[in-house]
């Protein structure tokens, strides 16, 4: 009993540890994305970011023509032959 409560312990305490590591990991990568968001801004630091600027307008393309499918009518047995040698 006295091991199952000190191994539970020890899991314990590495789950801490990890959940720190974790938590100064994730500060440091706001910090970069903080950072990208300003260079990729232009450095307008404090601003929002523009939704919709520095983007092409969309093209509007007409529909492409669709064209129909060929069915191969083999046989159910012959399926693997023709997986394999596609």
């Amino acid at each position: 009993m006295d091991q199952v409560t000190q191994g539970n312990a020890a899991s314990a305490e590495q789950m801490a540890a990890s959940s720190q590591q974790i938590s100064a990991r994730s500060e440091a990568l706001d910090g970069l994305v903080l950072e990208l968001a300003a260079v990729v801004d232009g450095g307008r630091e404090g601003r929002p970011p523009q939704v919709g600027q520095g983007h092409a307008p969309a093209r509007h393309e007409p529909p492409r023509e669709r064209r129909a499918l060929v069915h191969d009518k083999g046989s159910a047995d012959d399926w693997e032959h023709k997986r394999l040698t596609r």
